[in-house]
């Protein structure tokens, strides 16, 4: 009996996963790797985030001196990488969250009882251009995040009592923990959405409003108990000490151009109704490479310089989701009749339908950024200029479209799919030919609306082909603007794409409206109801999946991290024992072994891949030692440089003239073969690897040391007549209780590393006087010191340099661990087994409530 009641979850359940595999087939593959732009699979398996190391915290040694990159949530994507490891949730993970997204459309449709409509909902929420693209570039925040928020939204439409409003909250938290300001977006509409349903409540309407406000509290209290390990560890990382922070209005209109470049241009809303016109990646083949303005650098167009465009997403929800949010809205001001009361929307859920369409026109408006004069309203309030990119609000778009969708399914089944056969309304008479079938139920039984829905279907369509004719005869247009834009030889072939996608338009448009007017007129009522909620699920899986499959990439990850000369010559060594700067950014190699060979063969490079928010503390170092790079060189352990191979010589002439210590270590060349792959050329290049042996190692014992301010050591580390040799600068808030020896000499002292990993080092020192141990990596308050086992104070050095006091000893050992805080360790996986826990006790306790309890 238990398998028999659900068996239609078991049947949502496989076709979700065929769906999935049918899509990413090619994750079977052992030598392919979906592509991920912001979580690339050298990231994946560096040794700072392997396996379940990042959930205790994560220190990034790859770039720069180090950086907090934070505690990983406990959360189920977290759990699914650590759990299968790096390669396993390079291939999967995407669509494992996407399969999580599916699962609940389908459970917030329960709550609502769709029925049969869960499958629709399901696949309608799991293929959405917006969170499958996102997904797919490699960020699968957004899917996760639309995922907690539908359970949210289902539980306490159904149910607005305490155990809704603690999973909601449990839901918002772990929304906020995984992606902050995206979740912080969801839980403003959701807060106003609990208001709101509070205010549908009867009584006195201060009593309602005070009702409402105390549930959001509640439900802020639980959120902010879920989500306190990232919130602590994102104001400490990436509000508080980071430039362009402040709330001042100075601070902030320098910040604007900044913060909204990723704005949605208003022109390109047409990719909610067609997803290809703009095209999709900026790398997709034959034509549908991006050619619109998302990302442009404001003042582009007269200095040619910054981004031009950089898309990695779609918002595409699909035309049948599209009609069928316009159907819920219209259909709130239908006349009803007296006799049907258990067939139309409750006065309830019309107002919940205008609350999700005013969300939906709200994000719309607001995620045109720099485009249109809403954003800026937004803008002014506490904390949003630390936030980037207005387009970001097309996710809570997508989610209100989605619902509204959902809607529009509890319509239909209540109106035409759980009705009477057609036969029982028109009699014995109706006519077998499905045209003169449709003109008698036109003129014997369909009611104004219905008709008035007919007459609409038929304009849009019209309009739609006049649309495709003015496209097709603006192709002069659309390449001139191509070519101004210097898309080159791709012109062509970008507007055959466009005039194509304009077709596809018209084709899926006239499916989805004719399915339309096919459930309207009675084609699929009663028994026959499953043919018609498997006709637009195969309507929509065809229009999404056409939509989403260029955005679903692979490459032969054994290809693309083959090694060569200079990547051996540089991981030959330990990760610590020379730093490497790129300084020929303009070569392809920059973007391609920064951002990924470095990261797989675990090199540790000084700059960079992204910065987007800039700690203080690296612009004041890095500001104070701009006109003496080779001390900063010195100071950073920086020991290796890629740059053209004019460059040894270059470096000698200007800063080290008298000693001319910089040394070619090899010369090379890249060769770009017909398939764009580049090749490499050992001994004659344009390029070079270069060596500066006269740098500090990244441990080094001082005897003698100068205890400082802040400004001073700025002032004295890029000094010439500073020696960083054999004196260095110890922070006075640092806690020292060690006087210098005041021998300048440590010849006599050693120290040397005996392991190392990203969050444990260990060192060895042999020193007769008690020292002061400088570890060129930066400082942060959570790295741990022992020597000898015992508890040691962290010194700050070198202004954000590690330091330690070693006593006198033959063998002393050091070690350094990075220890953040556990305390939101376990709040976070307590969270996590109380939402799982709650969330299946909500759905599927007995008798969950509707509007309507209404089945098909």
């Amino acid at each position: 009996m238990i398998f028999k009641k659900y068996t239609h979850f078991l049947f949502l359940f496989i076709s979700l996963v065929i769906i999935l595999l049918l899509l990413f087939y090619r994750s079977f593959d052992p030598d392919s790797v979906l592509f991920s732009n912001d979580a690339p699979l050298a990231l994946t398996v560096h040794p700072a985030l392997e396996g379940m190391k990042g959930l205790k915290g994560a220190w990034f040694d790859f770039y720069w001196l180090g950086i907090n990159g934070g505690a990983f949530n406990f959360g189920p994507y977290e759990i699914f990488r650590a759990l299968t490891g790096a390669m396993f949730a390079a291939n999967w993970a995407v669509p494992f969250v996407l399969f999580l997204l599916g699962l609940s459309a389908a459970a917030w449709g329960w709550k609502m009882r769709l029925g049969k409509g869960l499958i629709i909902i399901a696949f309608a929420a799991m293929l959405n251009s917006t969170y499958f693209s996102h997904a797919c570039w490699g960020l699968p925040g957004p899917a996760l995040l639309a995922a907690y928020l539908l359970l949210a939204i289902g539980f306490v439409t159904s149910r607005l009592n305490a155990l809704s409003l603690i999973f909601s909250g449990l839901c918002l938290g772990l929304a906020v923990a995984f992606v902050p300001d995206i979740g912080a977006f969801y839980s403003l509409y959701f807060a106003a959405y609990v208001v709101f349903l509070s205010l549908l409540e009867k009584g006195k309407i201060s009593k309602r409003l005070g009702f409402g406000i105390l549930r959001v509290g509640v439900v802020a209290v639980i959120a902010v108990f879920a989500s306190w390990r990232t919130l602590d560890v994102m104001v400490n990382t990436q509000i508080k000490g980071v430039v362009g922070t402040a709330q001042d209005t100075q601070t902030k209109k320098q910040r604007w151009d900044f913060a909204t470049q990723w704005s949605m241009p208003k022109v390109e809303t047409i990719r909610l109704l067609v997803p290809g016109f703009w095209g999709y990646r900026m790398d997709t083949p034959e034509g549908g490479n991006y050619w619109g303005e998302v990302g442009r650098t404001p003042g582009y167009e007269q200095s040619k310089q910054g981004f031009a465009r950089y898309s990695g997403a779609g918002d595409y929800p699909g035309l049948l989701v599209v009609a069928g949010a316009v159907w819920a809205l219209v259909s709130t001001f239908r006349r009803r009749k007296q006799d049907e009361e258990n067939v139309a929307f409750s006065d309830r859920e019309r107002k919940i339908v205008w609350f999700w369409a005013g969300a939906a026109v709200v994000s719309l408006l607001l995620a045109w950024g720099r485009y249109a004069p809403f954003y800026q309203f937004v803008y002014a309030l506490p904390y949003f200029s630390t936030i980037r990119n207005p387009i970001k609000f097309m996710h809570p778009f997508a989610l209100s479209i989605l619902i509204l969708f959902g809607y529009a399914l509890l319509d239909w089944q209540r109106r035409y799919f759980n009705a009477p056969a057609i036969e029982k309304s028109l009699g014995k008479n109706v006519s077998t030919d499905p045209v003169k079938r449709f003109k008698q139920w036109l003129n014997q039984q369909a009611e104004p609306f219905e008709k008035k829905w007919v007459r609409g279907s038929q304009v849009v369509l019209g309009l739609g082909v006049v649309a495709l004719i003015g496209v097709v005869g603006s192709r002069g247009s659309i390449a001139a603007y191509l070519k101004a834009n210097d898309f080159g030889d791709l012109v062509d072939y970008i507007v055959a794409h466009v005039i194509t996608e304009m077709w596809f338009f018209i084709g899926f448009l006239t499916l989805t409206l004719a399915a339309l007017i096919a459930v309207v007129a009675g084609w699929w009522r009663g028994k026959k109801a499953i043919w018609g909620c498997a006709i637009l699920t195969l309507i929509l899986l065809l229009d999404l999946g056409r939509a989403d499959w260029p955005w679903i990439q692979y490459y032969n990850y054994k290809e693309r991290y083959a090694s060569n000369p200079v990547l051996d010559e540089l991981k030959k060594n330990p990760p610590y024992y020379g730093r490497v700067s790129i300084l020929a950014r303009q070569y392809p190699l920059y973007n391609e072994w920064h951002q990924h060979h470095f990261l797989y063969y675990n090199i540790q490079c000084l700059e960079f891949a992204q910065l987007p928010r800039v700690p203080e503390d690296y612009a004041a170092y890095m500001g104070a030692l701009q006109s003496n790079p080779l001390r900063l060189w010195e100071l950073t352990n920086t020991r290796f440089f890629l740059a053209g191979s004019d460059t040894t010589e270059q470096l000698n002439e200007q800063l080290d003239p008298q000693y001319k210590r910089f040394q070619t270590v090899m010369q090379f060349g890249l060769i770009q073969n017909e398939e764009g792959q580049y090749g490499m050329q050992i001994g004659a290049g344009e390029l070079a690897l270069i060596e500066f042996p006269n740098v500090l190692p990244r441990a080094q014992l001082y005897r003698a040391w100068r205890v400082v301010d802040d400004q001073q050591a700025l002032a004295l580390l890029p000094d010439p007549n500073f020696d960083i040799f054999h004196e260095v600068l110890v922070s006075k808030d640092s806690p020292l209780t060690l006087g210098p020896v005041g021998i300048h000499d440590a010849s006599g002292d050693e120290v040397s590393y005996v392991s190392y990993s990203p969050k444990r080092i260990v060192l060895r020192s042999k020193n007769v006087d008690a020292c002061l141990l400088l570890v060129n990596d930066k400082y942060d308050p959570n790295w741990k010191v022992t020597v000898n086992g015992q508890p040691t104070p962290l010194l700050r050095c070198n202004y954000l340099m590690r330091g330690v006091q070693v006593p006198a000893g033959e063998n002393n050992e050091i070690v350094m661990e990075f220890k953040p805080s556990l305390i939101g360790f376990w709040i976070s996986a307590f969270a996590l087994v109380a939402w799982v826990g709650l969330g299946l006790f909500l759905i599927f306790r007995r008798n969950p409530t509707c509007d309507k309890k209404v089945s098909i």
